[in-house]
């Protein structure tokens, strides 16, 4: 699987599903971050961990079918003063777009 760096940016860090990028869906410089299968807190503090290590203005993509990271994910962004893009339920899981801030 490709890891930060590559063309395709992509980490998964839950589960067995492997995920394809889709170029019309991603900006370049997202990052997926697929935290299906993980329950709180982790969802929420691997966010944070991966927004530290992006750079500002660059994009995250965070998959988590945790029930509480509707709650935890918005929160996190508003303190860390992160942009919260969008939001909504993709491939079963609470979908989020964060930009870096």
């Amino acid at each position: 699987m490709p890891r930060p760096g590559d063309d395709n940016r992509w980490v998964c860090e839950a589960g067995d599903s492997a995920l394809e990028r889709g170029a019309e869906e991603q900006r370049p410089e997202t990052l997926r971050l697929d935290l299906r299968g993980l329950k709180c807190p982790l969802p929420a503090l691997k966010t944070g961990k991966r927004l530290a290590a992006l750079s500002s203005g660059e994009t995250l993509e965070v998959l988590s079918d945790d029930p509480l990271a509707g709650i935890d994910i918005p929160h996190l962004c508003r303190e860390g003063g992160h942009k919260l893009i969008s939001t909504g339920r993709s491939e079963g899981a609470h979908r989020f777009l964060i930009e870096r801030g």
